[in-house]
């Protein structure tokens, strides 16, 4: 939820860096990705200036948090805005992340084909 915070774009850093931190912390403990390991973080460009901050801004508290928190063993690489339409991991994310959204968000009747249930999306 939006309402509440001053700035969002410090919330939404946040809660990229949480995100990011507790799936290397989960993925290290139970095995399936084990420390040391390298770090890329890519996210879909939506504005230039304020998302190479964001990419900055959140290098740097990882890089921390991997000193203070993962002992050094956390290899932190490149951290970029791409643009999806050159990336196709990226499209990807974009797509599985927006049907989240879509299903968790969803509110009263669904009438498009996008949210019909077991709809093909075809239309005669």
């Amino acid at each position: 939820e939006r309402r509440g915070h001053k700035n969002v774009d410090a919330a939404l850093a946040a809660l990229h860096f949480h995100l990011l931190m507790r799936g290397i912390e989960y993925h290290d403990a139970c095995g399936r990705a084990p420390l040391p390991r390298s770090l890329s973080v890519f996210k879909d460009r939506e504005e230039e200036g304020r998302d190479s901050l964001l990419m900055a801004e959140l290098r740097e508290m990882v890089m921390q948090a991997g000193e203070a928190r993962l002992e050094g063993r956390l290899i932190v690489d490149r951290f970029a805005a791409v643009d999806s339409k050159e990336n196709i991991p990226v499209q990807l994310a974009d797509l599985y992340t927006s049907s989240v959204a879509r299903v968790l968000n969803a509110k009263g009747k669904r009438n498009s084909p996008k949210e019909t249930k077991g709809s093909s999306g075809i239309s005669s």
